[in-house]
């Protein structure tokens, strides 16, 4: 549940503004935390086992999101999954810059529970919060480099990759656009 949840925040930021994303954001972690999972989970870590999840996407989802209003993406709009970034390891102050060597490095500042990984050269709904100081708003932000300087990179195919800031992320990158895919 957690995971659809944060993919419907995800590709719902894209036409929300900061005050409905931390919001929606808001709801379903309450909706979560609240849910036998939620325990079951606790439970399940603190007893080394494997989890026992009840609870499902088809039975136990909140009526956040009006089908009308917000149209699911499905992997068929998107024009090239294998080259869309859908998820990263992030939490760095992005510059907006279309260098990418510039836009994100190991001396960018830490972003801790950043959780929406957005453009930094068109960061509405949110403007300016992608490169906002983690003060001004810690949930946006660029990837963070933790992995001998490559951050994990989750594809809208489901692939996951070790990449460089600097081959994908950068302002008005193609990377994060359904519609175009990067190169």
């Amino acid at each position: 549940m957690s995971v659809a949840f944060s993919k419907r925040v995800l590709w719902a930021s894209f036409d929300l503004d900061r005050d409905e994303v931390n919001h929606l954001e808001t709801v379903l972690h309450h909706h979560l935390m609240g849910s036998p999972d939620a325990k079951e989970g606790v439970m399940a870590f603190l007893e080394r086992r494997a989890p026992q999840w009840q609870g499902s996407v088809a039975n136990d989802w909140p009526e956040t999101w009006p089908k009308e209003k917000w149209i699911q993406v499905k992997e068929i709009a998107v024009k090239s999954p294998a080259k869309t970034v859908y998820l990263t390891d992030g939490g760095t102050q992005a510059v907006n810059t279309k260098d990418p060597l510039k836009c994100v490095t190991v001396k960018s500042v830490e972003k801790p529970g950043c959780w929406i990984v957005h453009d930094p050269g068109n960061s509405a709904p949110c403007d300016g919060c992608v490169i906002a100081t983690p003060s001004g708003d810690p949930n946006w932000g660029g990837p963070h480099l933790r992995h001998a300087q490559r951050s994990n990179v989750e594809f809208v195919d489901g692939h996951v990759d070790a990449m460089k800031a600097s081959r994908w992320y950068w302002a008005g990158t193609p990377w994060l656009k359904p519609g175009e895919g990067g190169e």
